[in-house]
Order: structure tokens, then sequence, then C-alpha cells
């Protein structure tokens, strides 16, 4: 049997400004931002109202787990009374999903400096820059995002049960489509990234390439090796320690 593919070559063809990379964390920030899957107009982007939902949503039943998750929770599990009067007692989260489904993207903006106080405090944000090293992300907001589905899922397995299907079916299609809209953000990840043993980035868009490969290096990868022509990449590519060609 053929061994997995331990190669991942990253080539969407995408066209970017000519703007460089290689500066001080705001400007990498700023670039960032300045994205299509962030820069937009208030009405464009859920973030704001979905993130203040998922921050209300109560502590549930017990700690999530490999055990208890988006994916095992179901009415038939031993502690589904407790998990349904949570889902019950959060019910706007129904609503959240919803609104953000209708919406164009996400929009949750780089940097932790760019979220509210109460965001930061709830552990809503995607930052770059850990510790001052350009190169270490910390995507907190992820495990936010695992709780709002983990109890949208339970809502709507509560919903079935009460014989509300159509509010049953519409949570579960919001959800989908939300869940979909975050992949942009997580796109390496969802190909289980962190399981190969080289990852390749030639697109023609030099700062999309550096991204990608500071992102595959971040989640594990055993060599990184990005396509640049412009030297001022450069000192950022040696201090990651990814390979430029």
């Amino acid at each position: 049997m053929k061994s997995k593919q331990s190669i991942l070559c990253f080539c969407i063809l995408l066209v970017g400004s000519s703007m460089v990379f290689a500066g001080p964390r705001e400007d990498v920030i700023k670039e960032l931002n300045q994205s299509s899957s962030v820069a937009s107009s208030d009405g464009a982007s859920s973030w704001k109202q979905f993130f203040e939902a998922c921050i209300e949503i109560t502590p549930p039943p017990m700690a999530m787990s490999d055990a208890f998750n988006m994916n095992t929770v179901w009415p038939g599990m031993s502690s589904w009374e407790e998990v349904s009067t949570w889902a019950e007692q959060n019910e706007h989260i129904e609503v959240a999903f919803a609104e953000a489904a209708k919406r164009a993207i996400i929009g949750l903006p780089y940097g932790s400096e760019h979220v509210p106080a109460n965001f930061r405090d709830a552990g809503v944000y995607a930052e770059i820059g850990v510790d001052d090293r350009l190169h270490a992300f910390d995507f907190a907001y992820v495990e936010m995002v695992e709780i709002a589905c983990l109890c949208a899922t339970a809502e709507m397995y509560r919903l079935f049960e009460n014989g509300d299907y159509d509010r049953a079916i519409q949570l579960m299609i919001s959800e989908f489509i939300v869940l979909r809209k975050f992949c942009d953000r997580e796109f390496l990840k969802s190909e289980n990234i962190q399981d190969v043993d080289s990852f390749i980035a030639v697109t023609e868009n030099e700062k999309t390439n550096l991204i990608a490969g500071m992102l595959a290096k971040h989640l594990g990868v055993k060599q990184s090796i990005i396509h640049v022509v412009n030297t001022e990449y450069m000192p950022t590519i040696k201090e990651i320690g990814i390979g430029a060609v």
C-alpha cells in the first residue's frame, strides 16, 4: 500500500498588492486586515454580533473534551437531560448563527488590539506576533467557536425532540454555513497539514506564500518551502526557519 502523500503544494493563483510583508508587526496586521476575508462594511461582516452572542453562552454542564463536543453530543448520551437544559438556556445562539450565515464574511480582524476589551478577556482574538515573534500565532477564538457549535448542535437536537423540525433544520444549515466561513482562516488545519512532511507555497503572490509558509511551520510541518523573489522577505524567512526558492 502506498504511503500517504507527504508533500502538500499550495498552488492557488492569487493577485494582490505590491506591498512588502516583511515589516513590523503593526504593518503585517494592517496588511492582513486589508484582505478580502477581513475588510468589509459593517453590514457584510458578522464577527461582532456573532461573538457577542458566544460570550453570553453559559458554561456547559461539563468541560469540552474528546467525549463531549459538537461531534459527540446527541439525545442518547447519558447526560443529555443536563445538556438539553443548557442548550435551552442559550437558545439565543440560534439567532446568532442565522444572522452570521446571512452575511458575506465573518471578518474577525487580526491583532488582539483590534477587538473590544470584553472580546480579549473572553479569548476572542486572532493574534499575530505572540511574544514578539512575528511567525507565532494564537487563534484563541477557535475555542469559542467550538463551544458555540457544541451549543448549537445540542439546541438543534433539542428542537428535533420537541417536534420543531423547521427551526432545527434551519439551525443545522446555518451552522454549516458559518463553519464554512470560518474555514477561510482554518484551511490548512482542515487539510491535516500537521501530518505532511513538506509544504510548498508557489502562488503568484509572495505575501500569500509567506503567510501560508508561516502558518504551516507553526502547525508543525517538518519542512516549509515558499517561492519568493523580493530580498526584503529574507530576514523574516530566516527567522522563521523556512526555505525559499
